[in-house]
């Protein structure tokens, strides 16, 4: 079976204006791009990356007139940015450090060097314990801070709705906030990266008390 992708690129330019006036003909300004770069990602109905595609399965567009592709290449390096998701609620303390063993070994293994990521724990709250970085050292250091809420830990109650979704805050309220981390951690820290992407959580994916739903966070994972 052949698959047919239609690209159309999208070229901005941004011209700053200074105070003066315009004139009454506005000056026509041309650039001339010699190749611009367009990734794209194929899957099928099932949700999985097609692998085996051709420049001959694409289509190229631009302002509704087909456009010549000449050059075409199969990227399987480019940089990676990686979401940790873990669940430290109360069912999760007796494998918490399982999990931040585990943890360490796993980004110890896949960030390279061009590559970044990102640590979020979350139980009765969701909150970013390290930003994107590439560093080693910074995410091992947020790892060890992980730890189970306790008893006589505040329970606080819901957050006004100026500071839900506020990374800095958190999202606080009780149980286990699963939906809420993935939709914080896919529509603050994924939305505007351009490259691989993937969140990885662990939990036992039992979810108590978020706001957001599980069809709104899977909408906003990265896919």
């Amino acid at each position: 079976m052949k698959h047919r992708v239609r690209l159309v690129p999208t070229l901005t330019v941004v011209f700053v204006l200074g105070s003066q006036p315009l004139r009454s003909q506005e000056p026509v300004i041309s650039v001339d791009v010699k190749v611009v770069n367009v990734l794209a990602t194929v899957r099928d109905k099932h949700a999985q990356v097609v692998r085996n595609l051709t420049k001959a399965d694409f289509t190229l567009e631009e302002d509704g007139r087909p456009q010549a592709i000449r050059y075409f290449t199969r990227e399987s390096n480019l940089p990676l940015t990686l979401g940790l998701l873990v669940d430290t609620s109360m069912s999760q303390r007796r494998v918490l450090d399982k999990e931040r063993t585990a943890s360490y070994s796993f980004l110890d293994k896949m960030l390279q060097p061009k590559d970044v990521a990102f640590l979020i724990h979350f139980d009765r709250e969701v909150e970013l314990l390290q930003d994107l970085t590439s560093s080693h050292e910074k995410l091992e250091s947020a790892l060890r801070s992980l730890q189970a809420p306790s008893f006589t830990r505040d329970q606080g109650g819901e957050p006004p709705d100026s500071e839900r979704g506020s990374r800095q805050r958190g999202m606080s309220g009780r149980g286990t906030l699963l939906y809420d981390a993935i939709f914080l951690a896919s529509d603050e820290l994924m939305k505007k990266q351009q490259v691989r992407k993937a969140l990885v959580v662990l939990s036992d994916g039992v979810d108590r008390g978020s706001k957001e739903t599980l069809e709104k966070a899977r909408i906003r994972a990265p896919g």
